[in-house]
């Protein structure tokens, strides 16, 4: 894992060289709403309704109580498109006086109007994000998602997700785990074994700065954050650290037994001869009104074990793909989903990889130097088809407690509109 995803910044440093965007970068006029594919999704969602007769009609407004002054029923956006709000982007560069750390974030933001220039990640990823966008701030506080990025990866690696969730009404909020990142060009393994007992902790640094920045009169997030709403979620690495912060408890001392024993495919192995005996790694404090929980391709089972996941405290949504030789459905995906308690739901995504979970492969180069990891069946405008669409209902539904997100989350909906997707949602 860790030799494809430290050619990260070789990918970025061609690509600047080389070429000037990506082939299925957004246009000027911002990204593609999002193709749920060409299936009769009205039957579906009238499917989902029957198979759930509680849940209010999804694509319908709602009903009208007779008020004379409510005003006009604000129109219902599913998530399987684009929502309301253009997506501003903020940037910034807080300093952990605590641990001495320096945890870069990047911010998106629900925005009233477009900004001065669209955002450009790294120089050669052009983004659908505003700059200098003005905020929704009449419409806040908005529920807080945290974002954690992959090994090797960067706060914007999955870019086409985070925007989206934006333009739902979430402030989501991605930091760069400092000496795991694809700057971190020098990084041993026992600074990324160091950098793992961070990530949970620049997590909930990032959560106490947007909720520090929203209560700071004139600053561009002020009014943004509702702390008291929040969930996590993360890719591959991030996924491991997205668990951890919803609660699961990682044991190093059973993760050398496990290594030792030849386990396949765990990814801590690399790092383990690197912690004291004892050590164990859980999320504490805790972060204030964590609703749900999301993991893209997550690893390490086999540093959490099934008791270790069993401590998770919110719904979670667990989602890999068939293709994935870094984290394989049979040895991550599923063991780690199997413990979780409900709520729970999973989603196997057929023709995906480890990477169609970020936007890595949208760089011509990148099809180059991560071989098979890029080389995916299903597109990449597809896996964020589901991705965004999946996500953004189940988010909606934990974190907002929207009930018309439930026919979304329907197996008759997903069968029907993502038909190569093994959905299992258990209540």
């Amino acid at each position: 894992m860790a030799s494809h995803l430290a050619l990260w910044a070789v990918t970025l440093a061609v690509v600047t060289v080389g070429c000037g965007g990506s082939p299925g970068a957004p246009t000027a006029d911002g990204p593609p709403p999002t193709d749920t594919a060409s299936v009769d999704v009205a039957a579906a969602v009238d499917a989902a309704r029957d198979a759930a007769p509680d849940v209010e009609a999804p694509d319908a407004l709602p009903p009208d109580d007779g008020g004379a002054d409510d005003g006009p029923a604000p129109a219902f956006y599913p998530p399987s498109q684009r929502g309301p709000y253009e997506t501003g982007v903020f940037q910034a560069q807080p300093y952990d006086a605590v641990r001495s750390r320096l945890v870069p974030l990047f911010v998106w933001y629900p925005a009233t109007g477009p900004g001065t220039s669209r955002i450009n990640y790294g120089m050669v990823l052009q983004g659908g994000a505003w700059q200098d966008a003005p905020p929704a701030t009449a419409d806040g506080p908005f529920p807080v998602v945290l974002f954690s990025h992959g090994f090797k990866g960067i706060a914007f690696q999955s870019f086409s997700l985070t925007e989206y969730l934006a333009s739902h009404g979430f402030l989501v909020v991605a930091p760069n785990h400092q000496g795991n990142t694809l700057w971190d060009f020098t990084s041993t393994d026992e600074d990324v074994a160091q950098v793992t007992l961070q990530r949970p902790k620049d997590i909930g640094f990032a959560y106490g700065k947007v909720v520090e920045y929203a209560a700071t009169p004139g600053h561009v997030l002020a009014g943004l954050a509702d702390g008291t709403r929040a969930a996590v979620t993360g890719h591959s690495f991030g996924g491991f650290t997205t668990l951890i912060v919803a609660g699961a408890v990682a044991d190093m001392d059973r993760a050398k037994q496990a290594c030792a024993q030849g386990v396949a495919a765990d990814i801590f192995c690399p790092y383990v001869s690197y912690y004291a005996p004892g050590t164990a790694l859980t999320m504490n404090p805790r972060i204030p009104g964590l609703r749900a929980m999301i993991a893209y391709a997550p690893g390490g089972y086999n540093a959490m074990f099934d008791d270790g996941l069993a401590a998770v405290y919110v719904p979670g949504l667990v989602m890999g793909g068939t293709e994935d030789t870094t984290c394989p459905l049979d040895l991550e995906t599923r063991p780690i989903y199997t413990p979780l308690p409900r709520p729970k739901a999973k989603a196997e995504l057929g023709g995906a990889t480890h990477m169609s979970f970020t936007n890595i492969c949208s760089i011509p180069a990148a099809q180059l130097i991560f071989g098979d990891m890029c080389q995916a069946t299903m597109t990449e405008q597809r896996a964020f088809a589901i991705v965004n669409t999946l996500s953004t209902a189940y988010l909606r539904r934990h974190v907002n407690d929207e009930l018309a997100m439930d026919a979304y989350l329907a197996d008759a909906y997903v069968q029907a509109v993502f038909a190569e997707v093994a959905w299992l949602l258990e209540p």
